[in-house]
């Protein structure tokens, strides 16, 4: 089950009821324009591909030595794509502060006939949020808190798309009946396509905008050790090439 919009985004932690300040959930800020809240789902990634190859090549037959040496071999291939997950900006100045000492984040308002993107070789992947496209909404001066929050629907931008091929070769030396020793060279990225972590999405930062990361090092959200994988085994790294020996019995 896939939800394509949603109110907010409670429902990537397997509908949890979690108190306000912990887990992922982002909640309605302002109940007023409800619709602003009720967006594109953070998970919402509209188009994905993923296809797995492998190929046993046969033995040529031709003499003993070369049997001996070309049995055995097989290639293994995946390639994934995927389209370009939701950003959700917020302000990174002001906030809702409440009196039980919970703060709720503001997004900012958009500035209208200002191109949302920036396009060109000197941003990261190519493409960067911009952001004369936004403004602070209205501020009490007096307690320096918003007035409203801004008028910027939630996950209204979008990050970057992923594509990666891994190759494998795989060799398998019979050892017994039912023993045998395999060889794995394993190629991840083989064509080395950079991939690009989301970009910051806060606004009113220094860097915000832009991707400060490759994919593979955006996954793991900082909590390497505490459950997240390590960037070496995410999509969206670069190169890598294993060697391995795995005994099958």
């Amino acid at each position: 089950m896939a939800f394509r919009h949603s109110f907010n985004d409670g429902c990537r932690e397997g509908f949890k009821r979690l108190p306000p300040t912990r887990g992922r959930i982002r909640l309605i800020q302002d109940p007023l324009p409800l619709m602003q809240s009720r967006r594109t789902s953070a998970f919402d990634i509209r188009h994905t591909f993923s296809a797995a190859l492998t190929y046993d090549i046969p033995r040529p037959n031709i003499n003993a030595l070369l049997d001996r040496v070309l049995r055995g071999w097989s290639l293994q291939n995946i390639v994934q794509a995927r389209s370009a997950p939701p950003v959700d900006v917020l302000d990174g100045v002001y906030q809702f502060s409440y009196l039980d000492g919970f703060n709720a984040p503001v997004r900012p308002d958009l500035v209208p006939g200002v191109a949302l993107y920036l396009y060109g070789s000197q941003y990261p992947g190519g493409k960067a949020i911009n952001p004369v496209a936004f403004a602070h909404p209205p501020i009490d001066p007096t307690i320096q808190q918003p007035l409203r929050n801004g008028d910027l629907p939630r996950n209204y931008f979008r990050g970057f798309g992923a594509v990666q091929w891994d190759f494998a070769i795989h060799r398998s030396f019979p050892i017994h009946e039912s023993l045998a020793l395999q060889f794995r060279a394993e190629m991840f990225n083989v064509l080395n396509h950079p991939s690009f972590g989301p970009p910051s999405n806060t606004f009113g930062v220094a860097g915000f905008g832009l991707s400060n990361q490759i994919l593979s090092q955006s996954l793991n959200g900082s909590n390497l050790g505490g459950g997240a994988f390590s960037p070496l085994y995410q999509i969206g790294g670069p190169r890598s090439i294993q060697l391995a020996l795995k005994l099958e019995f």
